[in-house]
This record gives C-alpha cells, structure tokens and sequence, in this order.
C-alpha cells in the first residue's frame, strides 16, 4: 500500500468499516510519543471522558494545534 500520493500528502485509509461499527469493544489510546519523547496525549482535548491526542502543526508563519480522538 503506498503511504503517500502523487503530491505529497499522506494517504490514510478509512477506518469506518461495517466490522469496526459492530465490535463491542473500543481500543483507547492511553500513551503517544514523538520522537523527542514528549507524551502527545493531552487534557486540553477530550473525547468523551478520554483525552485527546494533541499535536502542534505549522505552515509558513502560521501554528496550530490539531486534536485526535484517542479512540477506534
């Protein structure tokens, strides 16, 4: 499967399917690191009664901030 596209940007693949839907149980995500070790898991973002993933973008002079639910 290739991971990026003709222009660069990253492909990620779709993880609503009809077996995800049905499962009964819920993986959450309780521990990410970037590569200098800082744990990306934050309270600044909560998805239900987890904390989300927070991650700190940037493009040109502009910053921001991007939450991921920390769950499937």
């Amino acid at each position: 499967m290739k991971r990026f596209d003709e222009k660069g940007m990253m492909i990620i693949p779709n993880p609503i399917k009809e077996e995800a839907v049905k499962a009964e149980k819920v993986l959450v995500v309780k521990e990410v690191y970037c590569p200098r070790g800082h744990n990306l898991v934050s309270g600044r973002a909560i998805f239900g009664k987890y904390p989300g993933i927070l991650l700190k973008v940037k493009k040109g002079n502009a910053t921001g901030f991007v939450a991921l639910s920390p769950n499937s």
